[in-house]
């Protein structure tokens, strides 16, 4: 059987971690995944713990219930189920027996992969059908057979292709750079993230998504994180303003790249945040729009510093704007 295309593109994430966005609240990252643009539907690419591709796709981390629950199947005797391991491993499993039960299926699907496949039958009755190696890079897809739709099993692109799922990321104090590898990936994909706690499993919201395709023409270590929160007169964060930097050309060349004039935009976040990937000694215009906030600014050279406040009053550069930071007095008692 010839399978179904399915795209597999290594792809490597950046992802940025700021330690003073986490710290204290969670300690662990998840990545998502959407294959269908921005909007979603996204798929958590990470788990608890690293886990095989499995079928069906809330049963990732589960294990053979005891004892085995049994159900009987429609008759399934002589029809096969086609399967396709790791791209490389085609499986084809031919049912025989009188009467199969789920248990029977499960067993034999085993067997007949030489022990390559684990199956078993879940507490609601449904088969579960896993690879045993655990990780992003491994696949199992269902390329298709008669007996496919009467095991539950998808036979269509995508749900009929299951990922191995890594660890969570451990977040590290002072670290702020993580990278990730999605081995079946594609630059047309999205991807977004969110901190858990795995001691209470809270999680925060998600970042804004991010596409795969990120062509990266300089070294990371001469790169910083810009960063800017805003909110309004009541502390609440704004959402969706649009905070613009933009970069004059004046013969400036880094690591032997000229850097041409280009204003980039993003707009905020949930939580009033947005975040730009800067090159360290670079000078740049920062301007949030619906103010008269206008800031010139250098971004650090300094290599320990891996991120940066855009509005810090230790990167201003000829500013045109001062950042103010009122005194308030805490507690204060007044009598009347």
């Amino acid at each position: 059987m010839t399978p179904p295309t399915v795209t597999g593109q290594v792809i490597t994430l950046s992802l940025q971690a700021a330690t003073a966005d986490w710290l204290g609240s969670f300690d662990q990252m998840e990545v998502w995944k959407s294959t269908s643009g921005p909007a979603g539907p996204y798929m958590e690419m990470t788990a608890a713990s690293w886990e095989p591709p499995t079928f069906p796709s809330d049963l990732y981390g589960v294990a053979p219930p005891s004892p085995s629950v049994t159900g009987q199947l429609a008759p399934i005797t002589g029809l096969v189920l086609s399967l396709l391991l790791d791209e490389t491993t085609e499986i084809d499993i031919t049912f025989t027996g009188g009467s199969i039960t789920y248990a029977s299926a499960a067993a034999q699907i085993q067997t007949q992969s030489n022990q390559s496949l684990v199956s078993f039958v879940w507490t609601d009755g449904r088969l579960v059908l896993q690879g045993k190696e655990p990780g992003n890079n491994a696949i199992l897809r269902v390329l298709g057979g008669d007996a496919a739709p009467l095991l539950g099993l998808p036979t269509t692109i995508p749900s009929s292709a299951a990922y191995g799922k890594d660890a969570r990321i451990n977040l590290t104090s002072g670290q702020s750079a993580y990278q990730y590898t999605d081995y079946h990936g594609d630059p047309s994909y999205y991807y977004k993230t969110r901190y858990r706690q795995a001691s209470t499993n809270t999680v925060s919201n998600f970042s804004n998504p991010f596409s795969a395709f990120r062509p990266q023409a300089v070294d990371p270590t001469i790169q910083v994180l810009g960063t800017v929160d805003i909110v309004d007169a009541q502390g609440r964060p704004v959402q969706n303003r649009e905070v613009s930097v933009s970069t004059r050309f004046g013969g400036v060349v880094v690591s032997s790249l000229a850097v041409v004039p280009r204003d980039i935009r993003a707009l905020t976040d949930e939580n009033g945040h947005a975040e730009f990937m800067l090159l360290r000694g670079l000078q740049i215009s920062v301007s949030i729009a619906g103010t008269q906030l206008v800031r010139d600014i250098t971004v650090p050279t300094d290599q320990t510093v891996t991120t940066f406040g855009l509005l810090d009053p230790g990167v201003g550069c000829n500013d045109v704007f001062v950042v103010q930071v009122p005194e308030v007095d805490f507690v204060v008692r007044r009598s009347l």
